[in-house]
């Protein structure tokens, strides 16, 4: 007796999310679903389970400009892994610069909600083996910002054109 079996396989090859940036946030190909925070808009990617150099993104945002032009893209982890700074280095080169949290400059507590707050710190290059907060990679057309939240283990990372 014969039993067919398939078999599928599925590549993971990284999304090039630099080449979103100018295009119509409805002309990319997956489904998007509009958002608003005060007088924020944005997109929220719908069923955006992807493969990032070995990573899966819980969520994708595109950030539109007046004509639904995308100008700036989240994308959020919810772990902090060293195939995704492998996997960028490998992609856009050695990073621009290196931050870390330096001195706490402000600390706010929301006042509709205890669980939120907001801190600003300054930054500082770092040094020898410490672990980078920011890791920045400068391109001609656009910048790449990836944020490791060590204390929730979570990492987030920005494309962000200087264009649109």
């Amino acid at each position: 007796m014969v039993i067919p079996f398939i078999c599928i396989i599925m590549m993971t090859i990284p999304f090039e999310f630099e080449n979103y940036i100018g295009k119509n946030v409805y002309d990319i190909g997956v489904e998007v679903r509009s958002r608003q925070i005060k007088e924020l808009v944005f997109y929220k990617v719908v069923n955006s389970k992807f493969d990032f150099f070995g990573n899966d993104i819980e969520n994708i945002f595109f950030h539109i400009n007046e004509t639904e032009t995308i100008k700036e893209i989240d994308l959020y982890l919810s772990n902090i892994n060293n195939n995704l700074y492998e996997g960028l280095t490998g992609r856009y080169g050695e990073p621009t610069r290196k931050l870390k949290e330096d001195q706490l400059l402000k600390s706010e507590n929301s006042p509709t909600n205890p669980n939120n707050y907001s801190k600003e710190y300054s930054t500082r290059e770092i040094e020898g083996n410490e672990k980078p907060s920011i890791v920045i990679w400068e391109k001609e057309d656009f910048q790449i910002l990836l944020f490791f939240n060590r204390i929730q283990n979570t990492t987030k990372i920005n494309f962000t054109s200087k264009i649109y």
